[in-house]
């Protein structure tokens, strides 16, 4: 149940967070055709909430919120924020959670939009925009692109008996 709330998730946030990213005057404000029909927002709401809850083994806890052009228009939540062993507690819309990994989508949308704005690409080094020289640079740093934080590919790295590099 879980990998499937992730995955509907990232379904929802994905094409919801692409609308209206730009902050140029001359961007297409809306990336709906202009010719299909408004969507039903309780039809939304219903399916998702069917979706979630299909086979009647409510997850531990969730919500939704649903707006349009900045305006809460539906929100609801389902289940318990903590279970009976922890002291439970109903899940509520306005619970503050740890949104964890959704986080690096939108990181890595507004790095992009830096990186562009500032004539950059993914692929320039990373160690002339890092804090002044009183912070310690580790080795490794000064060849770190954008690319490899963005990918995920930069963490800590060893070497085999070959000495060669690998993430």
């Amino acid at each position: 149940m879980k990998s499937k709330t992730f995955l509907l998730g990232m379904m929802v946030l994905i094409p919801l967070s692409l609308l209206n990213l730009s902050c140029e005057d001359d961007a297409p404000k809306d990336i709906l055709q202009p010719d299909l029909p408004e969507p039903d927002i309780n039809k939304f709401a219903e399916n998702l909430e069917n979706y979630i809850n299909w086979n009647n083994d409510e997850p531990i806890g969730w919500s939704y919120s649903i707006s349009k052009n900045g305006v809460l228009r539906k929100a609801k939540a389902f289940g318990s924020a903590r279970t009976i062993a922890d002291g439970q507690l109903d899940f509520k819309t306005t619970k503050k959670i740890n949104v964890a990994s959704v986080s690096k989508f939108y990181t890595a949308i507004a790095v992009m939009q830096l990186l562009e704005a500032n004539d950059l690409t993914i692929d320039d080094k990373i160690v002339s925009h890092l804090p002044p020289a009183w912070w310690n640079v580790g080795p490794g740093v000064d060849d770190l692109t954008f690319r490899e934080l963005l990918t995920h590919t930069s963490g800590l790295q060893s070497f085999n008996t070959d000495h060669k590099r690998y993430h």
